[in-house]
């Protein structure tokens, strides 16, 4: 090994350390967003299903059973799962899985920029840049688009080689690199890696028109082909993710709109629309007008990065930190979005050279790539700050109000709209600052080329970018010590943050002067650095500047890796403990918490501490936040997941706009028809759980039907709410019976013939629970007459009911009953119904996947020993 690959993996191994060391070899755990209060319970819930011998297949204790595989975020069949394997703690398994991404996304940045004929040092660079960017590195608390990141290296490496070797080999592994961020939980990742390949194919093909004429083309090597060779190549090996997800976002709340979001769904809403006027009012309403708040379409543009935050690539953390005190004073800004990544930085040398190296003519087809492929992603990760926003804005500035209605939408004219309104598909995504990650292998690339170009030549340009960068940071430095009193005072007036407290404007004046400083001193400190030797570049300069490069980038986002007291994960939790003594049954205890509203201590807002984050984990799983209550073994309405029913979000839109008395415990609610037992209500500084006695059980007889056909497949999220009122509500008022009716769904009127006596009341009848778990629910039930058993759970395809009776095993058909649950028909009689989910979309993907797999196993041996084979020949 050579000094410069010794140097680059001493400062990678440094700054991992710096950032994930007291993870990994301390008592401390992660504490920040999902990190802690989705992936960690989440993750541990699949390991405890693993263990008990089946495929995490269905949740039962989100919102009425989820489909849990079907969720990409759940990642059950990713390869890198292996890591929960391994003999040690939980906690410890989680971090390296997180981790060992964060040491991927280095490693592939590097392969990738060396195979872009960087020198070792450039690549090293790159990496660093790369990985510990703050695009990447705070990922470690989303752990799936992490995943994403590490890969996206290695897909565009094999688009690289596939397009200009026209190599099928390489085609696979481009597939086989989409299909693991498919599996990874980042399909949105391989859309744009595939449409980045599409791009690149294109600036490649413009380059090489010469190559016909040398180099015979058959159409199997052709570039569309290569193309079509690796995207098939990516569907069949994620198929077995693909499939269940795709069925379950047409069921998801993303699915539904009342109008269209984009040109395909237009073409829909012609044909549904009455009248041309109809139609151009819901185009100019979905597409053109700013999405209205609650719907998925809103969500989009959630995390869009405004574009003031440009200048964090220079100075870091300018707008202060995010935790754990709120010291970020952007937040002031009346059009701050929420916050994806708190620090955009990814070293001041390496955007530097990014910049100086930016070009789109006279360049070759990869640097034109790099440099559009960061302008678009860059500009599309302002999502929500479109022409619309800059014209409210402008409108405001002059009129001194702001304008009563919007010409356009905020996020119309942006390119993230166009994303969304013209990619197929697209507008299921989330998100627009996730593109960054994209920019920042962009920036990192381009600095790799321009270590080799600027650096190694000490090129003046370089030299004087670094001056100008040092003077107008001592400028701004002197300018707001200048300034100082007049901004403190202007945010003395902030709102406090509803989980750090009021803003800590000593500690946001800090972070400014910080910022401003330290791009003096390491633009000082890089300047020198290279007139250090007169003459020719020396191996210490280069030693220096990466060490420099990766402690700088320690400083500027190392903090974003703040760790929590690992005993937390070990504290008792009375209202779990307080269930579990009063409570003796086979079905989980199913209870009320909304996560989407703010139950939280009244004093957070009002004060600040260092152990904030801390106190947040303690506070959701002592008060059971979804998805800390997976572990306890209790049911949640109310959960949250990245991908949520829709007929569940109708059933709370309703009740939420119909039913209030819930925390009063008064009178009915809509909660006693979901068998809820307990609704979480907040105090002022603590949560308490109020018992249900209304509740339903968890299965009953009814003998009175209502047969309704299904609902049409429009996609209308009103036609949904208005079905939703129809089962549950009489005239919109009175909360329906359905302990004596059941409301069932579906065309087969022959089989569903309503019973005899329907009305009458079986003292005999009972039913009753005797085994439940992920995959089974068995039910022993006696019936002095025909009926129908209804299963509180949710009904969604793949879930199978066989009944048992005098030894005679017979599939019955399940119905969709009350819109939510499950029901089947049941003669006269004891009998033993078994509900098994046995979804045939895993099937399918199981073996389809699983021959991709073996097939792309079986080439790439081949491939390996012709490599051998011709390397022992040569010699």
């Amino acid at each position: 090994m050579n000094r410069d690959r010794l140097v680059i993996i001493i400062t990678i191994t440094v700054a991992f350390l710096w950032c994930f060391g007291s993870v990994l070899f301390q008592d401390r755990s992660f504490g920040f967003r999902d990190a802690a209060n989705y992936y960690y319970p989440l993750f541990e819930w699949e390991c405890g299903e693993w263990r008990s011998g089946g495929v995490p297949l269905w949740n039962p204790l989100d919102n009425g059973g989820t489909p849990v595989l079907a969720d990409a975020t759940s990642s059950v069949l990713y390869p890198g799962k292996v890591i929960f394997a391994l003999p040690v703690s939980y906690r410890l398994r989680y971090h390296i899985y997180v981790t060992a991404h964060v040491l991927l996304a280095a490693g592939m940045a590097y392969c990738l920029a060396r195979h872009w004929q960087g020198s070792v040092q450039a690549s090293g660079l790159a990496a660093i840049s790369y990985a510990f960017g703050g695009n990447v590195l705070f990922q470690y608390c989303n752990v799936v688009f992490l995943i994403g990141a590490a890969w996206l290296p290695l897909g565009l490496l094999a688009a690289d080689r596939m397009l200009r070797e026209r190599s099928l080999g390489w085609a696979i592994m481009l597939g086989a690199t989409l299909a693991l961020m498919v599996l990874g939980g980042d399909p949105q990742a391989a859309y744009h890696a595939g449409a980045m390949a599409a791009l690149y194919a294109v600036l490649v093909t413009r380059q090489s028109e010469a190559e016909k004429a040398h180099k015979p083309v058959t159409w199997l090597s052709s570039r569309p082909t290569l193309l079509g060779v690796a995207a098939i190549a990516g569907i069949a090996l994620s198929l077995v993710q693909i499939l269940p997800s795709v069925e379950w976002t047409n069921r998801s709340n993303r699915r539904y709109s009342d109008t269209p979001r984009n040109i395909y769904e237009m073409f829909h809403s012609i044909e549904e629309a009455s009248s041309p006027d109809e139609f151009i009012k819901d185009v100019k309403t979905g597409i053109f007008a700013s999405p209205q708040p609650g719907t998925h379409l809103r969500h989009v543009y959630e995390f869009s990065i405004g574009p003031w935050r440009l200048i964090e690539f220079v100075w870091p953390n300018i707008f202060g930190r995010l935790f754990p005190r709120n010291e970020r004073w952007s937040t002031a800004f009346p059009g701050e979005s929420r916050i994806w990544t708190p620090s955009l930085y990814v070293g001041l040398l390496p955007f530097i050279l990014a910049v100086l190296t930016w070009r789109t003519r006279r360049c070759d087809s990869r640097i034109r790539f790099a440099s559009l492929l960061a302008v678009i992603t860059l500009l599309a990760s302002f999502g929500w700050y479109g022409i619309g926003w800059i014209i409210y804005e402008l409108s405001e500035s002059l009129s001194g109000q702001a304008p009563e209605q919007l010409v356009i939408g905020e996020p119309v004219g942006g390119l993230y709209w166009l994303f969304v309104t013209l990619l197929p598909s697209y507008v299921y995504f989330r998100y627009p600052a996730k593109l960054l990650v994209i920019t920042s292998l962009c920036i990192s690339l381009l600095a790799a080329r321009g270590w080799d170009d600027f650096v190694h030549a000490k090129s003046r340009r370089l030299s004087v970018a670094l001056v100008v960068v040092v003077s107008i940071s001592l400028a701004m430095a002197a300018g707001f010590g200048f300034y100082q009193e007049q901004w403190k005072s202007r945010l003395a007036t902030a709102a406090p943050d509803t989980v750090f407290g009021p803003l800590d404007i000593a500690a946001a004046t800090h972070c400014v002067l910080f910022a401003l400083l330290q791009a003096a001193v390491l633009g000082l400190a890089y300047w020198f650095l290279l007139r250090a030797s007169h003459g020719r570049f020396v191996p210490t300069q280069s030693i220096s500047i990466l060490l420099v490069t990766g402690l700088e980038l320690c400083v500027a986002n190392g903090w974003m890796t703040l760790s929590i007291p690992g005993d937390i994960w070990r504290e008792q939790r009375p209202l779990i403990e307080s269930i579990k003594q009063s409570d003796d049954r086979e079905t989980p205890l199913r209870m009320f918490r909304d996560s989407t509203a703010k139950l939280l201590p009244n004093d957070w807002s009002e004060t600040t501490a260092a152990s904030r984050l801390a106190d947040v984990v303690s506070w959701e799983r002592a008060t059971l936040l979804p998805k800390h209550h997976l572990q306890s073994g209790l049911a949640i309405i109310g959960s949250h997941t990245t991908l949520t029913s829709a007929d569940w979000q109708s059933f709370l839109r309703v009740f939420r706009a119909f039913d209030t008395s819930h925390t009063k415990g008064q009178q009915a609610s809509l909660l006693d028809l979901m068998s809820v037992e307990r609704n979480a209500v907040s105090t002022k500084n603590a949560i308490e759980l109020d018992t249900n006695p209304r509740a339903f059980p968890r299965a009953w007889i009814v003998r009175e039907i209502e047969i309704i056909p299904p609902l049409a497949d429009r996609g209308s999220s009103e036609a949904l709410d208005q079905r939703t009122r129809e089962v549950f509500l009489e005239d919109g008022r009175k909360i329906r019976d359905l302990r004596s009716i059941a409301v069932i769904e579906s065309d087969d009127l022959q089989s569903l013939q309503r019973f005899p006596n329907s009305s009458k009341s079986y003292i005999q009848d009972s039913c009753e629970i005797t085994h439940y778990s992920a995959r089974r629910v068995d039910i022993e039930a006696s019936l002095a007459a025909p009926g129908c058993l209804v299963l509180n759970d949710s009904f969604y395809p793949g879930w199978n009911a066989v009944c048992e009776t005098k030894g005679v095993s017979t599939d019955v058909p399940i119905y969709r009953a009350n819109r939510l649950m499950r029901a089947v028909m049941l003669p006269a009689g004891e009998h033993h119904i078994v509900f098994a989910y046995q979804p045939v979309t895993f099937k399918i993907g199981v073996w389809i996947s699983g021959l991709a797999w073996l097939i792309t196993s079986g080439f790439a041996v081949r491939s390996l020993w012709l490599r051998q084979s011709t390397g022992r020949t040569v010699r």
